[in-house]
């Protein structure tokens, strides 16, 4: 029986093979320690990596449960969007149904007034064709009062210088009248 609990049967090995066994088996235990040891670190670093990966991808799981809800959020905002679109499009419609019916009064009123619009259009072009003539005349009659008025300022001119002489003369008529008057008969045979 060996101190490590081995049995062995049979013959009986010498204690010198004994202890070169041993120390032989322990070195090998020692390496394998050595060997376990450099496994169990590996393993350590191993699960230290795995343990980190785990957080990570916890961590990318949260943010994705957070986008999920957000994009859910959105979604369920377009959804709304989407519906007040579909209300505002229907109003929209109703209201271009509205307009169509509009704009085809309209044409129906417009062809029933063209006729007229027509009679307008030569009543108008008559109506400036005859503003034009009298734009015209009116432009004449200026010219003839502003001459008549030249003219007339031509006569007052004259006629005032007319009365002037004719003041100086009838001033000259009574004076001589009043001299010949004062002057004695006999004088007044010579004149």
């Amino acid at each position: 029986m060996w101190p490590s609990g081995k049995l062995t049967l049979g013959t009986q090995v010498s204690d010198t093979e004994g202890v070169l066994a041993r120390k032989r088996r322990i070195n090998e235990l020692h390496d394998l320690i050595g060997a376990h040891s450099a496994a169990v670190g590996e393993a350590e670093s191993a699960s230290a990596e795995a343990e980190e990966a785990l957080a990570a991808a916890q961590q990318d799981a949260l943010e994705l449960s957070q986008k999920i809800a957000a994009l859910s959020g959105e979604h369920d905002s377009m959804l709304e969007e989407v519906g007040r679109l579909e209300q505002q499009l229907t109003a929209l419609e109703v209201e271009n149904d509205g307009v169509d019916r509009r704009i085809s009064d309209i044409q129906e009123r417009t062809a029933k007034d063209r006729p007229a619009v027509g009679l307008l259009a030569e009543r108008i072009a008559a109506a400036l064709t005859e503003l034009e003539r009298l734009e015209e005349a009116s432009a004449i009659s200026r010219e003839q009062r502003d001459l008549r008025f030249r003219e007339e300022s031509a006569v007052a001119e004259r006629l005032g210088t007319c009365q002037v002489e004719i003041a100086t003369v009838s001033e000259r008529e009574v004076h001589l009248n009043g001299r010949w008057a004062r002057s004695p008969p006999s004088s007044r045979s010579s004149n």
